[in-house]
């Protein structure tokens, strides 16, 4: 990338000035302002008398060094950036962004509805549902009431065992829930779904037996981490229309 701004004369870097003289002495003349338009061929006494003023310069060396320094035209430096930054660190910052976000699920036989708060899932986009048209209101355990503000439909990932993950899609309402929570009642209205629950686990199966997802159990609660697509990621293609 290149910086923003206007641009600048500036030295290259490369050690071309000659500022690392003791300045007690007075200033001395950088290699960039001696060498002043002079013609090809023929010596210039001024400039070779500046250099042989140093006892440590190589003035063979340096006279030639000038001589394509002004023939290149490189002290027309008008228009030049300089970048700073690691162009490898630039490509890669997409790396760095996860192509799916960790949501935290609980199954609960007590939910008349799948229900999830829009922090939980940012940037995916709520829409009207039948419920927020018409009103409908959410009463958590304690009393609390909250207001239907819409819904999502999200393509997710559920555990199912080990490190494997099913495909589901879920319909959720949304509405400023603790956590998400996930209905058995509609899980079972889905496709005729089962859920079982015992001291360790909950787990859903479809009509022929086979596990769609898993919840452990956490203290009272059973606990599923299923995925969803990050809208930051560049692969992310849109949900919920």
């Amino acid at each position: 990338m290149k910086p923003q701004g206007k641009s600048t004369k500036t030295a290259p870097r490369g050690g071309l000035r000659h500022d690392a003289q003791d300045r007690s002495k007075g200033p001395s003349k950088s290699l960039l302002t001696s060498c002043e338009a002079k013609p090809e061929g023929g010596e210039d006494k001024e400039f070779k008398k500046e250099f042989s003023k140093d006892p440590g310069s190589d003035y063979g060396s340096q006279e030639e060094f000038a001589k394509v320094v002004h023939s290149l035209d490189a002290l027309d430096m008008q228009g030049m950036h300089f970048c700073d930054a690691e162009p490898e660190a630039e490509l890669n910052v997409s790396d760095e962004i996860p192509e799916y976000m960790d949501v935290d699920v609980a199954v609960d036989s007590g939910a008349g509805d799948n229900v999830l708060a829009a922090v939980d899932v940012p940037g995916h986009k709520v829409q009207e549902s039948p419920g927020s048209i018409r009103g409908q209101q959410f009463k958590g355990a304690g009393g609390h009431v909250m207001a239907n503000e819409g819904q999502m439909v999200l393509a997710m990932l559920a555990p199912t065992e080990g490190d494997n993950h099913n495909e589901v899609d879920v319909t959720w309402q949304v509405a400023d829930v603790r956590r998400p929570l996930l209905s058995v009642s509609k899980i079972c209205d889905k496709a005729n779904h089962t859920v079982t629950f015992d001291a360790k686990r909950a787990v859903v199966r479809d009509t022929k037996g086979r596990i769609v997802c898993t919840f452990m159990r956490k203290g009272n609660l059973y606990i599923g981490r299923m995925k969803v697509k990050n809208p930051s990621h560049p692969s992310f293609g849109g949900q919920g229309k």
